[in-house]
């Protein structure tokens, strides 16, 4: 019969150091601490609505459909629901940071750069291999190729 093992937070820590994250990390820690202190200094608050905008975005991008989807990503994710009020807090303060700073300088750089977003360059990819179709699906999904990759493979008709 097969023992569970256990994990501890120093072990979680340890690893995070091996696969070489610290620095991504503690980057992360001071820009939600510098965040959350330029915000208050600015008086920057999140309303209900917002929060519960950026909850069902959340959830939505996640494709948690349901309560249950959503408490077993919460459980996967090791996330008890005030961590998971407090993402999306950071969240919504964020956004209201950036747009509070950079909100009037939005639309004069757009229109200084406007030629630069008249043109678009699509790409479609049509395939007669129903599973050669979903194994580039997949492989998509798990990251192992990018859509620019595929294009470039498999369009026979640019």
């Amino acid at each position: 019969m097969s023992e569970a093992l256990t994990i501890s937070r120093d072990e979680i820590i340890h690893q995070v150091k091996l696969s070489c994250q610290i620095p991504s990390v503690v980057e992360h820690i001071l820009t939600r601490k510098i965040v959350a202190r330029v915000a208050e200094a600015q008086g920057i608050q999140a309303e209900s609505d917002e929060l519960q905008q950026a909850a069902d975005n959340l959830r939505l991008m996640n494709n948690l459909r349901n309560a249950n989807a959503t408490w077993a990503w919460l459980q996967r994710c090791n996330l008890s629901l005030d961590d998971f009020e407090e993402l999306v807090q950071a969240t919504v303060i964020s956004s209201k940071l950036a747009q509070h700073f950079f909100a009037e300088k939005l639309e004069p750089s757009f229109v200084e750069h406007q030629l630069d977003y008249a043109q678009v360059v699509m790409y479609e990819v049509v395939l007669d291999d129903r599973d050669l179709a979903i194994e580039l699906f997949y492989a998509l999904q798990e990251g192992e190729i990018n859509f620019h990759q595929v294009a470039h493979q498999y369009i026979r008709d640019t």
